[in-house]
C-alpha cells in the first residue's frame, strides 16, 4: 500500500513505518502531525 493511501486513512504510524523501517521519533512526528491539523482545521 502506498504513502498516499495511508495519509488518506491518517495512518501515521505505517507511514513512518514504511520511510524509515520503524517507529523512532513517532511521538515527535504524531505532536507536529497534531500542530499541523490545529492550523489546518482552525
Amino acid at each position: 500500500m502506498g504513502a498516499n493511501a495511508m495519509a488518506d486513512r491518517g495512518d501515521v504510524r505505517s507511514i513512518r513505518i514504511n520511510a524509515n523501517g520503524g517507529t523512532i521519533g513517532l511521538e515527535h512526528v504524531l505532536e507536529v502531525e497534531a500542530g499541523i491539523r490545529a492550523v489546518l482545521l482552525a
